[in-house]
């Protein structure tokens, strides 16, 4: 990811909470929190959306009531359950965010998000270089999780090597966005350590 990536995606995340009405975090690593780039600051988007059910007082019109407590499970609590879970899907379906880089001829691929997938990048470019081909599989959005996007991109490929600055918890989201169809393989730092290039490329090497 890139610093303008940040600041654009900031203003879809207030988009989709003002539109959907749910939360939404926006996630970075610390480098990309403190780095210094040069970046556009993107305009808000201009959107508006229905807000029917906001408390703008109940002159003329039926009182709203706005809750997360149901005390009746069935049906209320199930029906409230169940009209949330459209909406996640629907949320899921039309922003089903990523990057594939180099990843239409890779025979290998390799998953990352962030900081990682910017390393990532060099160490694919060294390892074209000496005649093996791998893509770079990056989720833009963490939850949901851009499953439907990976699987096609995998499609065809050898294994997938998950590579995180963390203990693997993007490792369960690959292995089912693909239906455990090829081999998924993790390697991680933690504590501050980033891998570098060239760990990145011995890490790799290792499964071939």
């Amino acid at each position: 990811g890139t610093v303008q990536e940040m600041a654009d995606m900031t203003v879809l995340a207030f988009d989709i909470a003002d539109e959907y009405r749910t939360p939404v975090m926006i996630l970075a690593d610390a480098t990309l929190g403190q780095m210094m780039e040069s970046i556009e600051l993107p305009k808000p988007s201009g959107k508006t959306f229905d807000k029917s059910w906001a408390l703008t007082g109940a002159k003329d019109r039926p009182k709203n009531i706005v809750r997360s407590l149901w005390l009746f499970p069935d049906p209320e609590l199930e029906l409230n359950n169940m009209r949330l879970q459209e909406r996640y899907k629907k949320i899921a379906s039309l922003y089903e965010l990523y990057e594939g880089y180099m990843t239409d001829d890779a025979d290998y691929l390799i998953a990352a998000y962030g900081t990682m997938s910017r390393i990532i990048k060099e160490s694919i470019k060294n390892l074209r270089a000496e005649g093996i081909k791998v893509g770079l599989f990056r989720p833009k959005i963490g939850y949901p999780y851009p499953a439907g996007a990976l699987k096609k991109v995998a499609a065809g490929k050898k294994f997938i090597l998950t590579v995180e600055m963390s203990h693997g918890q993007m490792v369960e989201d690959v292995k089912l966005s693909i239906d455990c169809a090829i081999p998924v393989h993790f390697y991680g730092r933690t504590g501050g350590g980033v891998p570098s290039v060239e760990q990145v490329m011995d890490e790799f090497k290792k499964y071939l």
